[in-house]
């Protein structure tokens, strides 16, 4: 312990005869301004990382174009006390949807296609569930929801963007005997005087 001490005196006393005391004092001071700029830039990286994983959890998800909606005035809607309980449940899935919590909004329209298959909006729940699980890439979710849309729904109810979409699926998913059956069905569906078997 003695021996260090006077060996780092005698390294301190050998430094300061190589550097004069003005020289000293100024290399001092440009090595706390130093080290008060590193504070200062690593604090600064702390926050942006602190702000970088807010962000990411909050990406937004870019939804597909196309999809199927009913506009209406905000003065023409029901209040909320006055909506049906499977109006409200489409309407909050279609919120959840459109805010892109993709994940919520299947659950919702899942529990709606469940409770209300005989409702007004149900073919519009199947579409937007099948987009929500293509958004999603849960191709074979998707090609299920989107098969009992286009096939087992009345063709009036059925949108051209949900045939559309279910070509995608197959396209994605490399089917083409799925391709050509749909090929078939678009064909038959548009031929005067054939209607769509369900």
């Amino acid at each position: 312990m003695v021996k260090q001490t006077v060996l780092m005196m005698g390294m301190a006393t050998l430094l300061s005869a190589c550097v004069s005391g003005s020289d000293f004092a100024h290399l001092q001071s440009q090595v706390t301004q130093l080290d008060a700029k590193l504070r200062t830039a690593e604090n600064q990286l702390q926050v942006l990382q602190k702000e970088l994983t807010v962000v990411k959890g909050q990406r937004v998800v870019r939804l597909p174009t196309g999809a199927p909606t009913t506009t209406r005035r905000r003065s023409s809607q029901q209040p909320d006390y006055a909506m049906s309980e499977q109006e409200r449940l489409f309407n909050t899935a279609l919120n959840h949807y459109k805010g892109g919590n993709i994940q919520s909004a299947i659950q919702q329209f899942e529990q709606f296609a469940g409770q209300y298959p005989n409702d007004k909006h149900y073919a519009q729940a199947l579409y937007y569930l099948g987009e929500a699980n293509y958004t999603l890439r849960q191709y074979d979710k998707a090609q299920q929801v989107l098969e009992v849309l286009v096939y087992q729904t009345p063709s009036a109810e059925v949108s051209p963007g949900a045939v559309a979409l279910l070509e995608k699926v197959y396209r994605g998913k490399g089917d083409n005997t799925k391709l050509s059956e749909l090929d078939n069905f678009k064909q038959n569906l548009s031929s005067p005087g054939l209607e769509k078997s369900q």
